[in-house]
């Protein structure tokens, strides 16, 4: 099969990011000045991809010390904005509800908000760039949020540690019978710069009714002819690879069921298959936003029972 047989559907939950105001989130009030209730955080990597950097942005905070406000008392907020999208507008929190207010003075990376003294809390709208394949920045700008009326501002500070990053990338063809899906072929790609760890696991999820994939897989890094558990009504092939993926290269795991599906009326349920790294290998692997995959029409749509799958 082609590289243009296998249809991507993309999808990952490595970071995930508020995308509006939550009014019924209670806050926790605090004394402390120097204290962020809610971040969001965004990953990047050094240029020689020997150091990652954890970076947050401050979605909700407590306010400091109202009795010192006045009516222009303002914070400013600045941020690393290859990392984040913020919206110009925030909300102010009180007791009294939530108050919407447009920034004073906003550009990327930067944005000035007028707070009254009544205000307990502001949260901001802040999404994270999606930076895949040029998550190499070098080292980011911390987020800081300024008080006009105290020094004191919450710790930003961005995080440091030594890694070896990785990446996948997979690819999927998939069938329909039954009313249900399942993949057919697997393509795991290795995008480095290092390779996927040894341990990882591919997992093909299905419908229980689907028969269990064949045990082929070239090259021959994949453990057996696969885990099978069934929990309800879905069932997991997992695939363990005895051995790293390097860096460039490919695994193909062919996927065709040995046996004929199995009618049941039961429920369908979306087919995926997934990457699940050893947890040690967690915090190194790239968000590549192609980790997991699924059943999509030609449409692009999630696939409905018995549709014709592209590539099936």
């Amino acid at each position: 099969m082609s590289r243009r047989g296998f249809l991507l559907g993309a999808s990952s939950a490595v970071i995930a990011a508020p995308v509006g105001f939550r009014p019924d989130v209670a806050f926790a009030r605090t004394k402390d000045a120097a204290t962020a209730q809610g971040t969001v955080e965004a990953q990047c990597f050094s240029e020689t991809w020997e150091s990652r950097y954890v970076v947050q942005f401050p979605v909700a905070t407590p306010l400091p010390d109202a009795g010192a406000r006045r009516e222009d008392s303002n914070v400013t907020i600045t941020w690393d904005r290859r990392l984040f999208d913020v919206r110009p507008v925030a909300a102010l929190a009180s007791h009294d509800g939530f108050e919407s207010v447009a920034s004073s003075d906003y550009r990327p990376g930067h944005m000035r908000v007028r707070v009254g003294g009544e205000a307990t809390d502001l949260l901001l709208q802040a999404a994270v760039r999606d930076l895949y394949p040029l998550e190499a920045l070098g080292r980011p700008i911390p987020s800081r949020l300024d008080y006009s009326w105290v020094t004191t501002r919450p710790d930003l500070s961005a995080r440091q540690s030594k890694t070896k990053p990785w990446g996948a990338e997979i690819y999927a063809a998939w069938a329909t019978g039954e009313g249900a899906s399942y993949p057919t072929d697997v393509l795991i790609r290795s995008v480095g710069p290092n390779p996927i760890p040894s341990g990882t696991d591919v997992v093909m999820r299905a419908q229980a009714s689907t028969p269990a994939p064949k045990a082929n897989a070239a090259p021959k890094t994949a453990g057996g002819g696969g885990r099978h558990s069934i929990k309800g009504r879905l069932r997991d092939v997992i695939f363990t690879l005895s051995e790293a993926v390097e860096a460039d290269r490919e695994l193909r795991i062919d996927a065709r069921p040995g046996a004929r599906l199995l009618a049941q009326d039961m429920p369908r349920d979306v087919a995926e298959v997934f990457i699940r790294p050893p947890k040690r290998q967690l915090a190194s692997m790239r968000d590549t936003g192609r980790l997991t995959v699924v059943p999509l029409t030609a449409s692009g749509v999630l696939v409905a029972a018995g549709s014709r799958i592209e590539g099936a």
